[in-house]
């Protein structure tokens, strides 16, 4: 009779075990997205030049390094060229879609003894159907 007993009690523990010791853990709420469209940005633009002084009528070499990011070929960078706040020219770049570095190059001529301030803008824009 005693080894039912005992065969009985570790049928309960067994399920008291089971049932005593299962607890649900907190919940988690994850909401999921579409993943956002990167937008064209301009992350860095440089320039350097040939030499920092001269005479009139000596020609200037620049060196510029744009980097950024472009989401399809629709889009472009322009390069706006300053000498003392004025704009003097422009080129456009055409780098590979998704994120890019780009190298471009222009000269200027100084015709006018002075000092001169040279800087450039870098725009990532769009073609629109229609517009050249």
């Amino acid at each position: 009779m005693g080894g039912k007993l005992i065969y009985l009690f570790d049928i309960f523990f067994y399920w008291w075990f089971i049932l005593g010791t299962m607890m649900k853990s907190n919940v988690i709420t994850i909401t999921i997205t579409p993943k956002k469209k990167l937008e064209a940005e301009i992350t860095s633009n440089k320039i350097n030049s040939d030499k920092l002084g001269g005479y009139v009528g000596d020609t200037i070499h620049f060196t510029g390094e744009v980097t950024g990011y472009l989401p399809d070929e629709r889009w472009y960078v322009l390069i706006t060229i300053y000498i003392n706040n004025k704009e003097v020219g422009a080129q456009k770049l055409h780098p590979p879609a998704g994120r890019f570095y780009q190298e471009y190059k222009f000269q200027l001529t100084f015709n006018e003894p002075g000092t001169y301030n040279v800087y450039t803008d870098a725009t990532a824009e769009q073609y629109i159907r229609g517009r050249i």
